[in-house]
């Protein structure tokens, strides 16, 4: 039956989805404040490459397959019978493969013992981090099962961030946080495996053929998803190789708390394929005027966050890391206008997903992670040079940040075939996000020596009133949130 609301039904699961996101972020956030006070900035800079660096790895593990359960499922849930065994058999045997390359490789770099135990037990985080999310988790969203995906996500937060603070308050090293968090994933995997098999969803049937199809349909977005994890790693890689663990410790303070106002990601992810996948296939017509909505409500809403992290760069890095990561402040700065970029980079990947084979939508991500590393290792020293100590962090973000505007803009021009995205008040709107960011950026000393009570005095209708007069915000806009809102305490 087609649905005839996509937007309410959006709506509906988003607010699911949101609700174990504030609870897990709230969680996430405790172990953001505790580990840089625990650790110290050069065992958290240790602790932030080993769990990077197996990422480099287990980038192939996904073989894009996400994409293809989230693009099939929707539209034909009697398909998960059919790839469900085969998959995992296929993700199990390849990982244990990627493990080994992983391990070899640390003994030709000459790694000491204690990084390579950390790599490899972070590389088993990451290993079933893919299977329990990217391909687990994802059978479930595309059959709109929410809450048990969602539930497993929360419980092994919770348990997770109570064991990770209890041993670093009784041993302050990355070792109990590492095998913390790699255990989460195993025991996701494990029970959404259980769930599987006591719905009837899975048949111990290795289907060859099958999966052959499937590698050579998901081929594409194995290139996307790769480049993409390379992307989001080669900034910690370089600067750990380049200028040592002190300097990546600042920068990964800084993407840490960048972190927290990713937030919505998941959220518009694993809310926004399903139901688009769905309208696509069933409901063309309502599809262009769904996405369009989703745009604005993202940029708008990542307006806000982003101005927000801007303006309180010092402040938000003292409450989550400590007065030891201050030069982590400007790092903030400059990551910051990435957020609108990052929302709206896998809003429109969302689309390319769906509607297209994935190829030229590989290209641009390609020459993103290429253009970061070339970027990198010229801003790195640069920024060393500028700055000081925190600024080589500063010359990765900016690189990030160059790069990151880029491929929006590249993917943006690939949609313009079928999805005429940038209209003129689109275009006014992006201007209007790039001035406010552009000047923040300029006056950052400024604003950083002005106290953080009268500057929170002024920045509240300082922002508000711009994005009214800019048109970032409209009385439309408003209106429609004042519904929803109403709607969800009805």
């Amino acid at each position: 039956m087609t649905d005839t609301n996509p937007k309410g039904r959006l709506l509906k699961s988003a607010g699911k989805l949101a609700q174990v996101q504030f609870v897990t972020m709230a969680l996430g956030l405790l172990t953001r404040m505790y580990m840089p006070r625990a650790l110290g900035v050069e065992r958290l800079g240790l602790y932030y490459f080993a769990e990077a660096f197996p990422v480099l790895y287990f980038a192939f593990l996904g073989c894009g397959i996400d994409a293809y359960i989230r693009k099939t499922l929707p539209q034909r849930p009697e398909h998960v019978k059919d790839v469900s065994f085969t998959l995992l058999v296929y993700e199990l045997g390849l990982a244990a493969v990627i493990g080994l390359v992983l391990f070899v490789s640390l003994r030709v770099m000459d790694y000491d013992a204690y990084t390579t135990y950390l790599v490899m037990v972070m590389g088993a985080y990451a290993a079933f981090l893919c299977i329990h999310r990217i391909i687990l988790k994802q059978i479930f969203l595309s059959l709109h099962h929410y809450r048990i995906a969602s539930n497993v996500e929360l419980a092994i937060k919770i348990v997770g961030t109570l064991l990770i603070l209890g041993l670093l308050f009784l041993w302050k090293s990355p070792t109990p946080v590492v095998w913390v968090t790699a255990l989460g994933e195993v025991a996701g995997a494990v029970i959404l495996t259980r769930e599987l098999v006591r719905r009837g969803w899975i048949e111990a049937r290795l289907d060859l053929p099958l999966l052959k199809k499937i590698l050579l349909a998901s081929l594409p977005f194995l290139a996307t998803g790769l480049f993409t994890e390379l992307y989001s790693n080669v900034d910690a890689s370089m600067l750990g190789r380049m200028v040592g663990n002190v300097e990546l410790g600042y920068y990964g303070a800084a993407t840490r708390l960048r972190g927290v106002f990713l937030m919505f990601l998941p959220i518009m992810s694993n809310s926004l394929m399903p139901i688009m996948a769905e309208t696509f296939g069933k409901a063309r017509d309502k599809y262009l005027a769904l996405v369009k909505d989703s745009m604005r409500a993202v940029l708008i809403l990542s307006f806000f966050l982003t101005a927000t992290l801007m303006c309180f760069a010092d402040v938000a890095t003292l409450i989550l890391s400590g007065k030891d990561y201050a030069p982590s402040a400007r790092i903030v700065a400059y990551l910051s206008p990435i957020l609108p970029l990052t929302y709206l980079a896998v809003l429109v990947a969302i689309h390319l997903t769906i509607a297209t084979s994935g190829k030229k939508q590989a290209l641009i991500q390609s020459l993103s992670v290429g253009g970061n590393a070339l970027l990198n290792w010229f801003l790195i020293p640069y920024g060393l040079t500028r700055w000081g100590v925190g600024g080589a962090g500063v010359g990765s973000a900016f690189a990030s940040l160059i790069t990151q505007f880029l491929g929006v803009v590249g993917m943006l021009f690939v949609t313009r075939s079928d999805l005429h995205l940038i209209d003129r008040a689109m275009g006014r709107f992006l201007l209007a996000n790039s001035v406010a960011f552009a000047g923040m950026l300029f006056f950052y000393d400024a604003i950083m020596a002005v106290p953080w009570l009268p500057r929170a005095g002024l920045f509240v209708p300082a922002v508000l009133a711009y994005a009214l007069v800019s048109g970032i915000v409209r009385v439309a806009d408003v209106r429609l949130a004042a519904a929803w809102i109403k709607g969800r305490r009805a």
